[in-house]
């Protein structure tokens, strides 16, 4: 398993303070020292013109060959992400696969969209989107993404699929990882 994780995040510089964004390169910093994962890619991304590189850039075998996960970490609306959090610059699933199909970008990789609401939609959708690139899952959110839970899910999930298991036995140990909570004992007085 190529256990590495290419990560494109918001980068609406003119909107945000850095120390008011929250971004995923500590998640990815800690997974690497904890060698659940043994390399990352991280990249801020503030224009369509900037994805579309990247997108076309981890096609390339050298990152195809190291780096198993495309994690998206956007603002969202269901089908699509979002570029900026107005919404004004939404970038839909079929142009992202249009984006990555010449390239093969996304073949046989885990796809996770990080982002409010963007699995938000029919299967069918998801299903197709999938087919089109390629890729080997699709994850992500159908609701508002509170922050501190995604960073939890997202540590338990990218744990699973680096673990090298099928992915029906990811999707059973997601299932069951309150389960998994319980066995913590973690307890409040």
């Amino acid at each position: 398993m190529r256990k590495g994780i290419i990560c494109l995040e918001t980068g609406e510089f003119e909107k945000y303070r850095t120390e008011d964004q929250f971004k995923a390169q500590p998640l990815l910093e800690f997974m690497k020292q904890a060698k659940i994962i043994d390399d990352y890619i991280y990249r801020q991304i503030a224009t369509r013109q900037e994805l579309e590189y990247y997108l076309k850039k981890i096609g390339d075998k050298h990152y195809l060959n190291k780096y198993g996960v495309v994690y998206f970490s956007f603002h969202g609306e269901p089908e699509n992400i979002c570029l900026s959090q107005n919404g004004k610059n939404n970038v839909s699933f079929e142009d992202i696969a249009e984006m990555v199909a010449p390239y093969d970008s996304f073949k046989d990789r885990h796809i996770h969209f990080s982002s409010c609401e963007t699995l938000n939609c029919e299967d069918a959708v998801i299903k197709q989107f999938k087919r089109n690139t390629g890729a080997k899952s699709v994850s992500g959110y159908t609701e508002e993404v509170d922050v501190v839970g995604a960073f939890i899910n997202e540590l338990a999930y990218f744990h699973q699929i680096f673990s090298d298991w099928t992915m029906y036995t990811v999707k059973k140990h997601m299932s069951d990882y309150q389960k998994q909570l319980c066995k913590l004992g973690f307890t409040i007085l």
